[in-house]
């Protein structure tokens, strides 16, 4: 590793100061200064050529001397979703949508409310797939948009301005009750009016 020179007396104790931290001879040793040459030794950059040896004002940038070992692929931004469905199943919602075929996609945010206002709508899952079953537990009506983040986070746009539309199917409890007071166990063999019982 190249070391930084000793400091003349006649040097302001401010300059003197400052570049002893750089140096690494005083101060914090996250305050040290890197070098490019430290960066090429590490092997966490690749010299161009014989740059490093070069005089210091025929260097404009680093990357005038070095180059990234590996360069890094960033992720594409993430596209609209699309074809988004809701079906209504007993007590649930399933959804699905196209998958996304961007590269470096992360996972899909689903939203939600009970009006077809985006503005209002709550992010109630993260997709690592194209499928989400929401279990609601209720036949309430809800409106769903969808949206990708890729690797780095960055989020794309919604599916739709307006909010794709379903409602769960009711289950035996919401059955039970609606037939509750109308039909009594007479309707049903004897075996279906134990069942009733419990």
């Amino acid at each position: 590793m190249a070391k930084f020179p000793a400091l003349p007396a006649t040097v302001d104790r401010y300059v003197r100061e400052f570049l002893n931290r750089l140096a690494g001879r005083s101060g914090n040793a996250g305050d040290k200064a890197v070098l490019h040459s430290d960066l090429a030794e590490l092997g966490l950059a690749k010299e161009k050529g014989q740059r490093l040896s070069m005089p210091a004002t025929s260097v404009s940038s680093i990357t005038d001397t070095l180059e990234p070992v590996n360069p890094l692929e960033l992720p594409d931004n993430p596209t609209t979703p699309e074809a988004l469905s809701a079906a209504g199943i007993m007590g649930a919602i399933i959804l699905q949508w196209q998958p996304a075929s961007y590269k470096g996609h992360n996972h899909t945010e689903v939203w939600r409310t009970q009006v077809d206002d985006r503005e209002q709508a709550s992010l109630v899952h993260e997709a690592n797939g194209s499928r989400y079953t929401d279990v609601t537990g209720n036949t309430t009506t809800y409106y769903y948009w969808i949206r990708h983040v890729n690797d780095i986070g960055k989020v794309g746009g919604y599916n739709l301005f307006n909010g794709i539309s379903a409602a769960g199917q009711a289950g035996t409890e919401q059955i039970q009750a609606q037939v509750k007071g109308v039909i009594d166990k007479s309707w049903f063999t004897p075996d279906w009016a134990s069942y009733a019982d419990n």
